[in-house]
């Protein structure tokens, strides 16, 4: 884990964890509320050839209600993200955001337990992909 996320190294393809996981996450209670193709906007804007690189824009709609009835201005730091891209040489990485982290700067006791949560919620996710 580094200082702001929680990544995982796997052997399968971009497209295998992308098929996955929307079925995990909306298991455990999270939905995609955006995807973004940053391969995609960097050819079509740049000309760029990048390798596959997705954004993905989650949230758990109970967990986002506590949070913004806690503290309104909190939607400044949301959604969470996960990143599924590419790697050299084959495989896939796969991560968070450690919202832990992220909430950290609130100083609001109730974000700091929604977001331990949510972020031990996302690291089982990942870790089953």
């Amino acid at each position: 884990m580094n200082s702001y996320g929680y990544l995982r190294s796997i052997d399968s393809g971009v497209d295998q964890i992308l098929n996955r996981l929307p079925a995990l996450l909306e298991r455990d209670g999270f939905i995609i509320v955006s995807s973004i193709d940053v391969a995609g906007i960097l050819k079509e804007r740049l000309n760029i050839d990048y390798r596959r690189y997705h954004i993905l824009g989650i949230t758990n709609p109970p967990h986002l209600l506590k949070a913004l009835d806690a503290e309104q201005e909190i939607g400044l730091l949301l959604p969470g993200n996960i990143v599924v891209f590419q790697k050299a040489g084959g495989g896939a990485i796969v991560g968070s955001v450690k919202l832990t982290n992220l909430l950290e700067m609130s100083g609001n006791d109730e974000l700091r337990e929604v977001a331990y949560f949510l972020e031990s919620k996302l690291k089982m996710i990942i870790d089953e992909i």
